[in-house]
């Protein structure tokens, strides 16, 4: 078993002072000092990792299912009419609509979201995280783009509201989910864990706290770091240093003969986010194009994947990761390694053909930089 402790807030402040600003003055003698735990599913029918929480929102309650995302600081809810299973605030008598508008473009898969302010009651079902009788603040999104699956009612974002937000002195921005949660002195110590199971069907987001029963072993910290992107790779609005997301520095990458180290490879960004929202890991194009060549995978064009058969995966190099740390101990570095079969699935039961979880992220606003999905984080 292994749980992957992404993020540790006290450690990101004390990392980046400049970037955060904590808004709020913890008092941990008046908090809840117990791991509020919310189960997530993969209820997928394809061979993808996307998992899931149940919630229930508004009076009387409606559920719908929506994924935690490293990749965001925004709680956004699917109002859009048409679409499947989608919020409809009409008929919830404590939904609040600010009618500020608001508008968000998801950092991964450039989702765009267009909508307004809103708040309501809200709880995760079969949730130890007590948000009884809370209103929570969200995007109300009426329009969404067509990417968004009819299974998608919308997410959860796991980073902090950025700092220019809170410094400007506006409120005409929703707060983050997190930002809430400290807020409302609902968590006694602001962390969060990730955990998913080696069924890739069930899995665990631990709120306060990591649940030491999730895994074995000493655990490695690793220190935020933001990310800085290149201006070809910026997208209107949005800034060039992004600090919200769950982001570590990556010193190098190895894979057979192929090693990529990136503090002198000026291509690639020298950093990695932690991405639940994919299933699999984004790579700059020519990185990917190399690492498959290593061992020699065929690129399908219909597919967009880099594929090899399933019996040729126990003839495969490991894919190892080599991040910095504060650890000086450790030559300030931590490795982790992953099998073949750790970073490839098969596209059905049979495992006769079996697909790469490196994909080009040339279609990402993020095209210089590494995002590593549940197929990394399982």
């Amino acid at each position: 078993m292994k749980q992957l402790h992404l993020l540790n807030f006290a450690t990101l402040i004390t990392f980046a002072a400049a970037d955060f600003v904590l808004p709020i003055q913890l008092n941990s003698n008046t908090l809840n000092n117990q791991i509020s735990a919310v189960p997530i599913k993969n209820e997928s029918k394809s061979t993808l990792l996307e998992f899931f929480a149940l919630i229930n929102i508004g009076t009387p309650g409606q559920p719908l299912k929506l994924q935690f995302e490293t990749g965001s600081y925004r709680l956004w809810i699917n109002s859009m009419e048409g679409m499947e299973n989608q919020f409809k605030p009409q008929f919830s008598s404590t939904f609040n609509n600010t009618n500020i508008l608001a508008s968000m473009l998801d950092v991964n898969n450039a989702i765009t979201i267009n909508g307004t302010i809103a708040e309501d009651k809200f709880n995760l079902v079969n949730s130890s995280l007590n948000l009884s009788d809370s209103s929570i603040q969200f995007i109300h999104a009426t329009t969404v783009n067509l990417s968004v699956s009819n299974n998608f009612n919308g997410l959860i974002g796991l980073g902090f509201t950025p700092s220019d937000l809170w410094n400007n002195g506006t409120k005409t921005f929703a707060r983050s989910f997190m930002d809430q949660l400290i807020e409302k002195k609902v968590l006694s110590n602001p962390t969060v864990s990730y955990f998913v199971d080696f069924t890739d069907v069930n899995g665990e987001v631990n709120f306060g706290n990591m649940d030491s029963t999730k895994y074995s072993g000493p655990i490695t910290w690793i220190p935020h770091q933001s990310i800085t992107l290149s201006p070809a790779a910026v997208m209107p609005n949005l800034p060039t240093k992004v600090e919200y997301l769950w982001s570590v520095g990556l010193r190098k990458l190895n894979l057979g003969k192929t090693e990529i180290n990136f503090n002198t490879n000026i291509n690639v960004n020298a950093s990695a986010i932690f991405a639940t929202g994919e299933s699999v890991s984004y790579f700059p194009k020519e990185l990917a194009q190399n690492l498959s060549l290593e061992i020699n995978s065929t690129f399908n064009i219909n597919s967009n994947r880099y594929e090899i058969e399933c019996s040729k995966l126990s003839q495969l190099p490991n894919l190892t990761f080599t991040f910095f740390t504060d650890d000086a101990s450790v030559k300030n570095e931590a490795t982790f390694e992953l099998t073949p079969y750790e970073y490839a699935l098969s596209f059905d039961e049979k495992q006769i053909l079996c697909f790469i979880g490196i994909f080009d992220n040339s279609d990402t606003q993020f095209q210089d930089t590494i995002l590593l999905g549940n197929l990394f984080l399982r």
